[in-house]
């Protein structure tokens, strides 16, 4: 009678321990790059202050990032390093920076520029558009900063 107390006792703790292990979903992330201007439009990659990667998007090409995995945005921001310097025909530029000092509007490494959301309880899809306005940004700041 005593062993199966103790059996019992000793299941139930490993049954209530079992469930307070916190477990995540598996999150199915895709985050696209689209580009909607009427520019070439290149991003160099940083980490460290060196070109890490590049990515190019023609007008109307599309760039895809998929994980599956949680925190799958910060694995995006990850990949791409601490900044990233976006190009516009290969001559105007702007720096997007992973810090709250920004040149941009809507830089790439916030979420909140990014458009979508969860799509369903395990999947997310999120879309950055650069249009024309990002261009004209870009060419502001470079016409103000000529100097610098």
């Amino acid at each position: 009678m005593k062993r199966t107390a103790v059996n019992i006792l000793t299941l139930f703790i490993v049954l209530f321990l079992n469930s307070c292990i916190c477990r995540y979903p598996v999150t199915s992330s895709k985050y696209v790059l689209n580009n909607n201007s009427e520019h070439l439009i290149t991003i160099y990659t940083y980490k460290s202050d060196t070109i890490s990667n590049t990515i190019i998007l023609s007008t109307g090409d599309t760039k895809e990032y998929s994980f599956a995995e949680e925190s799958s945005f910060n694995s995006l921001l990850l990949s791409w390093g601490d900044s990233l310097l976006v190009t516009f025909d290969d001559t105007i530029s702007i720096k997007h920076y992973r810090t709250n000092e920004q040149v941009s509007q809507r830089p790439l490494f916030f979420r909140e520029s990014w458009t979508g959301g969860l799509v369903n309880e395990h999947k997310e899809h999120y879309n950055y558009i650069f249009t024309e306005s990002d261009y004209q940004e870009a060419l502001e700041y470079h016409n103000t900063n000529k100097n610098l």
